[in-house]
């Protein structure tokens, strides 16, 4: 198994995103699937961020940050099965309506509250959402690599997993 070392030296330098990204809603149709023209480099981080608000935007700080840690620790590990760029792992499916994230498909009730976000919970989102881009968090022998609301019966694939914390609606587990 490889582990990315850093982020990309294109997004540390960069960081001047953080300035550009509008701190209020934004239409998910820009983004989604990708502007065109619009650098990966410049999409990612709205992106993310709006992956965050439709995945966590009701939980605690804490179940935001460690929903974007999920994310990035997926990215980290550098596996087709999750996506090789963080866009890719947020918008990774399987073809068949089956999305890493529910949020992003078109299907799920959380889609249309994309493009239309309460500005509370997208700027908690947003904040999270670039710190955590912009400066992520080593993996260690905890990290979560999935996670799912603790409301709805455990699918079966999460009966092999190593359940690692439990966060405001969220169960998060790890592979390793």
């Amino acid at each position: 198994m490889r582990y990315r070392p850093e982020y990309s030296t294109q997004a540390q330098r960069d960081q001047s995103l953080y300035l550009q990204c509008p701190p209020e809603p934004v239409n998910a149709a820009l983004f989604y699937p990708r502007f065109p023209g619009m650098p990966a480099y410049e999409l990612e981080p709205v992106l993310f961020c709006m992956c965050l608000y439709g995945e966590a935007r009701g939980e605690p700080a804490e179940g935001i940050q460690a929903v974007a840690q999920v994310i990035m620790n997926r990215w980290l590990r550098m596996e087709s099965q999750f996506g090789m760029t963080v866009r890719d792992v947020i918008l990774k499916n399987n073809g068949k309506g089956i999305w890493q994230f529910s949020c992003m498909s078109p299907i799920d009730p959380n889609f249309e509250k994309l493009s239309k976000p309460d500005r509370v919970g997208w700027l908690k989102c947003f904040k999270t959402g670039m710190d955590f881009y912009f400066h992520p968090r080593p993996l260690t022998a905890d990290s979560a690599f999935f996670y799912i609301n603790n409301k709805i019966q455990l699918p079966p694939f999460f009966r092999k997993l190593r359940q690692v914390n439990s966060i405001g609606n969220h169960d998060f587990y790890s592979d390793l």
